[in-house]
C-alpha cells in the first residue's frame, strides 16, 4: 500500500491510498510527522506530542478508484504540513475494524500544495525568475576644470601686505565655488541614482499582523470574529478576512465557513481579479456550511458541483444539495434546477 497527497487549490489536497489491505470498515485517520517531540498533528492545526487526535471519516467521504480511494482534506490539515514540508517525511495512520495501518504519505510533484492564503494558480510550480545583472553604471564624462586665467607676476601691481592677503583669500573662494559646481555637475547622475532607488519596503503586512495580533490577544468571541472580518472584507483588507473568518470557524461559527467559500468562489463577480479564487477550496468551505443546513451554503455548493456538467464526477451531489436548498425555499436554487432539467 502506498498513500500520496495531491495538492488541488490553496488550502485543499486530496489524500490518495492505492494497494490491498485498508482496515475495513475505515474509521478515521491521522498525520504524524517524523520531527519530535510533536509529532501528531493536532485539530488547531498544531503539532502535538499526544497520538490521540483522530480525524473521523465516514462512506461519504472516501471515493473508491480501482484498487484504493482517496479522501479531501482542508486548509487545517495543509496548512500546517506545507509550513514543515520541506523539513519533515509525514505518514499517514489508518484505523478501522479495530486494526491500524501505517503508511509513508508522500507529496505528489505534478500537483504542489498550497497553503490557504496561497496567490498562485493550483497546479502550477512558481516559475524561477532569471537573476539579472544591475546594469553598469553610465560612462560619466571627465571634464578638466576651467583654467583661471591669473596675470603674469610682473604685470600685477605691487600691494600692501593686507591688499596682497585679501587677494589671496578671494582666489581661494573662487576656487572652492569652481571646485564645488565642478564636483556637483560630476556626480549629478550618482546622486540621482541614490535618490531614485527602490522604496524602503511597505510596512503593511506588518501592520495587519500587529493588527491582528493585538485583536487576537483579547480572546475575541465568534460574534466579534465575524464582526472584525466583516469590517476587513468592506475594506478590502481580504488577507485579514481569511484569518478572522478561520478563527471563528473554529469556535464554530458556521457561518463564517459560508463567507470562505465566498471569498474563494470563482463565480463570484467580486472575485473575477482574484488571485485566490478556486472552486475547490470554496467548495470545501461551502461543504461545510451545508452540513450545518445553512441554505445559501447548500445552494452554493450546489451550483459549483454541477457547472462542469453532467459526466461530472460531482454532479449527483450538486444536485442533491440544490434540492436541499430548494425544499426549503430558495428560488435560485429552484430555478437552477429548472436550467438543468431537473
Amino acid at each position: 500500500m502506498r498513500a500520496e497527497i495531491i495538492g488541488s487549490g490553496p488550502g485543499t489536497a486530496i489524500i490518495r491510498v492505492l494497494g490491498k489491505g485498508t482496515p475495513a470498515p475505515l474509521e478515521a485517520f491521522q498525520i504524524q510527522r517524523n520531527q519530535v517531540p510533536d509529532s501528531y498533528l493536532a485539530p488547531d492545526g498544531e503539532w502535538q506530542a499526544s497520538p490521540d487526535h483522530w480525524v473521523s471519516l465516514g462512506p461519504a467521504d472516501l471515493l473508491s478508484m480501482g484498487e484504493g480511494f482517496e479522501f479531501r482534506i482542508g486548509p487545517e490539515i495543509v496548512d500546517p504540513i506545507v509550513t514543515t514540508l520541506t523539513r519533515s517525511t509525514f505518514r499517514l495512520n489508518l484505523r478501522g475494524g479495530g486494526k491500524l495501518a501505517v503508511l509513508a504519505l508522500a507529496a505528489a510533484g505534478q500537483a504542489p500544495l498550497l497553503s490557504s492564503g496561497a496567490r498562485a494558480r493550483p497546479g502550477v510550480r512558481p516559475q524561477e525568475i532569471p537573476r539579472v545583472e544591475p546594469p553598469a553604471p553610465p560612462d560619466i564624462p571627465i571634464v578638466e576644470p576651467p583654467e583661471i586665467p591669473i596675470a603674469p607676476p610682473s604685470r600685477i601691481a605691487p600691494v600692501a601686505p593686507q591688499s596682497r592677503r585679501g587677494m589671496l583669500l578671494a582666489v581661494m573662494v573662487a576656487l572652492l565655488v569652481v571646485g564645488g559646481g565642478l564636483a556637483w555637475w560630476v556626480y549629478r547622475d550618482r546622486a540621482g541614482t541614490v535618490s531614485n532607488g527602490s522604496p524602503p519596503e511597505s510596512s503593511s503586512e506588518l501592520s495587519l499582523r500587529d493588527e491582528l495580533k493585538r485583536f487576537m490577544d483579547t480572546n475575541p468571541t465568534a460574534e466579534a470574529l465575524v464582526s472584525k472580518a466583516d469590517g476587513m472584507v468592506a475594506e478590502g483588507n481580504r488577507e485579514g478576512a481569511l484569518y478572522l473568518y478561520r478563527q471563528a470557524v473554529d469556535k464554530g461559527s458556521m457561518e463564517s465557513a459560508l463567507a470562505l467559500g465566498r471569498l474563494y468562489d470563482p463565480t463570484e463577480p467580486a472575485n473575477s481579479n482574484s488571485t485566490i479564487a478556486n472552486a475547490e477550496t470554496a467548495s470545501y468551505w461551502y461543504a461545510k456550511a451545508a452540513a450545518a443546513n445553512i441554505v445559501e451554503a447548500q445552494r452554493r455548493l450546489g451550483i459549483l458541483q454541477t457547472r462542469n456538467g453532467l459526466n461530472s464526477s460531482s454532479f449527483a451531489m450538486g444536485i442533491e444539495n440544490l434540492k436541499k436548498a430548494s425544499d426549503q425555499g430558495d428560488a435560485d436554487a429552484a430555478k437552477k434546477l429548472k436550467e438543468l432539467g431537473q
